[in-house]
């Protein structure tokens, strides 16, 4: 959402007029009135008043971000974590069976490459008495 729509609502919300804003924050009712209109904008200590008297942070009301708790955070992390290990698992199932196939293979490979060479080395030298 824009700054001005964003201050409109608010103010609008909260129930007060532009002149009472703009006692609060010391501007004119005709600066609260571009600001809304989004003719200009206020300046970072015009900004800090208003996030102040609206209690919100800067971000809320310049960018319009609600900031996230810890425990937000955490519980959206915990989250994230376990569908992350579910495609993880569901993903790479196929990948991680068709690797141990490789695997088996190969070994069966070089475990039959192993006896047929000692079969042969038995077979020209004889069996070791």
């Amino acid at each position: 959402m824009e700054f001005n729509k964003k201050l409109y609502d608010l103010r609008k919300k909260s129930g007060i007029s532009q002149e009472e804003l703009a006692n609060e924050v010391n501007v004119t009712r005709q600066t609260i009135s571009k600001w809304e209109l989004g003719e200009s904008t206020p300046d970072m200590e015009k900004m800090i008043a208003l996030s102040n008297y609206f209690d919100i942070t800067l971000d809320e009301l310049v960018l319009g971000r609600k900031p996230f708790s810890f425990e937000e955070k955490k519980e959206e992390t915990a989250v994230t974590q376990i569908r992350n290990s579910k495609v993880f698992t569901q993903v790479n199932q196929k990948k991680i069976r068709k690797g141990l196939k490789i695997t088996g293979i190969i070994a069966v490979i070089i475990l039959s490459i192993d006896i047929i060479s000692m079969i042969i080395y038995f077979v020209i030298n004889g069996v070791p008495q």
